[in-house]
């Protein structure tokens, strides 16, 4: 979906990024490549080269797909036959459902009755992942032995989609009564950074996928872009941001719901608003379509879900700017120093504060005011302001 909804001409990627620096750039999809606009999606992210399953030659099958061994047996002859190389590879040996029969697939894991009976697909997923640890110790046991230096990064993208009875079991409650901390160790999956050469070493480190590929070209020791150095100090702020809520950095896990009444009070509306404002090319918010000039509930709605990814990055902005306002004003009142804030006159009509609270301003019926504020002309200015 996010191949489809997100990915743009000419945005920044990992691939692009390595590509500047004299990498040759691969996707690599052991599956159709009609699949969620991935041709497309890859040449908008500036890979050089593409490939799927036609590309693997006699594959060895688990189940219905090519299996992990296969996979990485295809890494191996292509990073053989380039100098320098940015392999990108989604696999498919594990892909759900999980009842989708045993075809060359050992029956190993056998679970409590009361977990097999919660969902008798579990058991699959399970012996999946035991062929995925077996073919995952083979290519980093090869990539030890290559004498070109070589740095992996492997990542789950999200857990199987096994029944609610199934986790409720292993969590001992209803999902309902979960707390926002249980809730995202649910839907956070192991990945791990290697290399065969001397790199830093670190243990349960907590980051979101934003974040990723910033540690990535860190520990390659690319040149990060601007975002990317952005992305690096709001990480050092707030380590992890999805959807069901964010982790800060001293480790408290938190939702919108327990923001501050402060911050629920205007946040919301502020990254609605600066969401919209970019989707639009920095129009003011009067010259927008009808529906969301006037606020109406159900385009609202859709907003937010269309643009959740950038709702959510306008929240960490603020968030990290409070962080560092608060870091700012307790230094200087430690050394005796009182800040003095410049109190405006009057709000810009083109703001968050407007849009969200027509009712508080003079304004026609498309939002343009009928009155406005200003001051005489003066030394400053012959015409005023």
């Amino acid at each position: 979906v996010a191949y489809q909804l997100y990915v743009e001409e000419g945005m920044p990627s990992l691939a692009a990024l390595a590509g500047s620096q004299g990498y040759a750039t691969t996707a690599f999809h052991p599956y159709k490549s009609s699949g969620w606009n991935r041709v497309l999606a890859y040449q908008y992210l500036d890979f050089d080269r593409q490939m799927y399953e036609e590309d693997v030659p006699s594959p060895h099958i688990i189940r219905s797909y090519i299996s992990d061994k296969s996979d990485y047996e295809m890494i191996y002859r292509s990073t053989q036959a380039e100098d320098t190389s940015f392999f990108f590879n989604v696999t498919m040996q594990n892909h759900s459902g999980y009842a989708q029969g045993w075809y060359n697939l050992p029956r190993h894991i056998q679970l409590p009755s009361n977990l097999k009976a919660a969902d008798r697909t579990a058991e699959q997923f399970l012996d999946l992942m035991k062929e995925s640890d077996l073919a995952l110790e083979e290519l980093v046991t090869y990539y030890s032995q290559c004498d070109e230096p070589t740095l992996v990064v492997f990542f789950g993208d999200h857990q199987p989609p096994l029944s609610n009875a199934f986790y409720e079991e292993l969590y001992g409650k209803k999902l309902s009564e979960r707390t926002t901390e249980e809730v995202m160790r649910q839907y956070a999956v192991p990945f791990f950074i290697w290399a065969n050469y001397d790199i830093e070493e670190r243990q349960d480190v907590v980051i979101s996928p934003n974040f990723l590929g910033v540690l990535t070209a860190q520990t390659a020791g690319l040149p990060l872009t601007g975002y990317m150095e952005f992305l690096a100090d709001l990480y050092e702020v707030m380590p992890a941001i999805t959807p069901v809520g964010f982790v800060t950095a001293d480790g408290r896990f938190l939702k919108k719901s327990e923001l501050s009444e402060e911050q629920k009070d205007w946040l919301e509306d502020y990254a609605l608003f600066m969401a919209l404002k970019g989707e639009h090319n920095g129009l003011s918010w009067f010259q927008w379509p009808e529906e969301l000039r006037l606020r109406r509930p159900d385009a609202l709605a859709r907003a937010r879900t269309r643009l959740s990814g950038e709702v959510a990055f306008w929240k960490a902005v603020q968030y990290l700017f409070f962080g560092q306002w608060r870091a700012l004003k307790k230094y200087a009142n430690g050394l005796g120093l009182s800040i003095l804030g410049d109190l405006p006159i009057y709000v810009a009509g083109d703001s968050a504060d407007v849009w969200s609270n027509p009712d508080q301003f003079q304004l026609d019926e498309t939002g343009l005011p009928t009155e406005v504020a200003g001051c005489p002309p003066d030394g400053f200015s012959a015409d005023g302001q």
